[in-house]
């Protein structure tokens, strides 16, 4: 899903001291693969503080990021209105960006309007789009945001725009910590990883649902081939009967696969509605937000279902279809 930034492509790196991103980005945009370095003090996914701000005598809880200069544009965070922190201002200190999402509570004039934190009033100066400050797990939805403005200063990460593969050029930024602060931890991570839980969450959804449809068809396929079975039993001097009369082989196989096709049928049907609210309400609570099923999520179990159903009890209808008229009304 659309995360409303660009989740792939750069590494943040924890800074133990602010004055280490002075020393750190020239020697990182040395690199050919580095495209770009930014600070901040919230990484967007990892980090936010929840704050109370006012507005025209209202107050209202909002989720509270600090980025520095060219940190939103490096992760392609979408600009709506206004504009975002300019480079060597010093009015950005009394700057903020907010997401559409408080833009729509505070009005339409919102923006170069002011709001209020801790007594200090904040000029609004940009409107961004929606996007996910955390990863998209339980309820973890976007939420109203405010982005204040971080001095150099007070940066404890930076954010590396790269092209390429991230884990390579992580291993050569890792080198060049290690020549700067040989004595310190070097603490990167992908920005990515923002998504790593949701995909874990999905590997094992994926594999346990896929243990439970297997045995689940097997023995499915199994129950049917023997509920088929006896009513072969049960009907084969009615079949033998219909032989001697002239009945034809397409005739006896209609027969036999009627009351499996209406029990399929309504197995498919039910299964297709308690199946889309049981997955509907599972996604709901795993995910924040998730895409909906789609139609071919519907048609591809049923025809895999009916294959499966079909081919464990077709040779046997087909033999019972074929045998001797006379063999079957010798059964006593």
């Amino acid at each position: 899903l659309d995360r409303g930034y660009e989740v792939h492509n750069s590494i943040n790196i924890t800074l133990t001291q602010a004055a280490q991103f002075a020393a750190l980005k020239p020697a990182l945009e040395k690199l050919p693969e580095v495209k770009e370095v930014t600070g901040t003090v919230n990484p967007i996914g990892f980090s936010l503080q929840s704050q109370t701000i006012e507005h025209l005598g209202e107050e209202l809880d909002v989720a509270t990021v600090r980025v520095g200069e060219s940190y939103l544009e490096a992760l392609n965070i979408r600009l709506s209105e206004g504009g975002f922190f300019t480079p060597d201002q010093p009015g950005n200190k009394t700057h903020v960006i907010i997401n559409q999402m408080l833009y729509k509570q505070l009005g339409t004039k919102a923006l170069n309007n002011w709001l209020g934190l801790n007594g200090q009033r904040y000029t609004i100066v940009g409107i961004v789009d929606d996007f996910n400050l955390r990863p998209i797990m339980l309820d973890n939805k976007i939420r109203p945001t405010v982005i204040f403005y971080a001095p150099e200063q007070s940066y404890r990460y930076a954010n590396v725009v790269v092209s390429g593969k991230p884990l390579e050029v992580d291993k050569k930024l890792q080198s060049i910590w290690a020549d700067l602060y040989p004595d310190e931890l070097y603490l990167g991570f992908l920005q990515e990883d923002v998504i790593e839980d949701v995909r874990q969450t999905n590997e094992i959804t994926i594999s346990i649902n896929a243990l439970v449809a297997v045995v689940t068809l097997l023995i499915s396929a199994l129950g049917l081939y023997a509920l088929v079975y006896l009513s072969i039993q049960s009907r084969i001097k009615e079949f033998g009967v219909r032989k001697v009369l002239g009945a034809s082989v397409q005739h006896i196989l209609f027969l036999l696969n009627k009351q499996v096709i209406i029990m399929l049928a309504i197995a498919g049907v039910l299964g297709l509605v308690v199946g889309k609210m049981v997955i509907s309400q599972v996604l709901d609570i795993v995910y924040a937000y998730h895409k909906d099923i789609e139609t071919n999520n519907y048609l591809w179990p049923l025809l895999i279902t009916f294959s499966i159903a079909f081919a464990s009890i077709g040779f046997r209808v087909y033999r019972s279809a074929r045998q001797n008229p006379v063999e079957q009304l010798r059964v006593e």
